[in-house]
């Protein structure tokens, strides 16, 4: 999803983006919802969203002038993992993770201990978990699960690894753990999803 000039990514610049034929497959469904956020409109030829106004984001608005595309993720791993695996994983994210627009641009995002920051969860406890999260731009999807499942995980079958794209179904959460050495999805179950994404995932 390219856009002219890095101006198309400034909020008091009105400019429209025209997205790829891929990215428009699997997000046309969606022109609706974003629409009725005011986000933009949608023709009968593309769906193109019309940055005229976004809300306030967190870190750089667009990357080589593309605008925003978010993955929430989340990893949950055994409490005793070592932690420089992890750390190897969110380096990778961070600095060798394709982008999804482009085999040649790199890093997407890091991710960070949740369990780290007990004031961020309810209850009386100190949450006892090994959570990191984060909120990934342009990530490529399918090579941030492949890496996940090539990690050297010390007990693979408790890694957890959840991803809600943006433009995932109903806003869910996919589910990946580990078995027989593949990231297999959990939830939502393959056979209720309408899209070639996890079949994109093990390739």
């Amino acid at each position: 999803m390219r856009g002219s000039s890095s101006s198309t990514c400034r909020r008091d610049h009105k400019a429209s983006v025209t997205l790829s034929q891929k990215e428009m497959i699997t997000t046309k469904r969606n022109a609706a919802r974003y629409v009725q956020q005011g986000y933009g409109h949608a023709d009968s030829e593309a769906l193109r969203i019309t940055a005229d106004h976004r809300p306030p984001t967190r870190g750089p608005r667009c990357l080589d002038g593309v605008m925003s595309w978010v993955a929430n993720v989340l990893l949950n791993v055994d409490l005793f993992e070592d932690p420089s695996v992890v750390e190897s994983f969110t380096s990778w994210l961070e600095t060798e993770a394709p982008r999804s627009y482009s085999a040649e641009a790199r890093g997407v995002g890091f991710l960070l201990p949740l369990h780290e920051h007990a004031e961020a969860w309810g209850g009386w406890k100190n949450p006892e978990c090994r959570t990191w999260g984060g909120a990934l731009n342009h990530a490529s999807i399918p090579d941030v699960v492949k890496y996940f499942a090539e990690l050297p995980w010390r007990r693979p079958d408790l890694a957890q690894l959840l991803v809600q794209d943006q433009d995932q179904e109903l806003g869910a959460f996919r589910l990946w753990m580990l078995r027989e050495g593949r990231a297999q999805q959990h939830a939502p179950l393959p056979e209720h999803e309408e899209d070639e994404f996890r079949a994109d995932c093990n390739e």
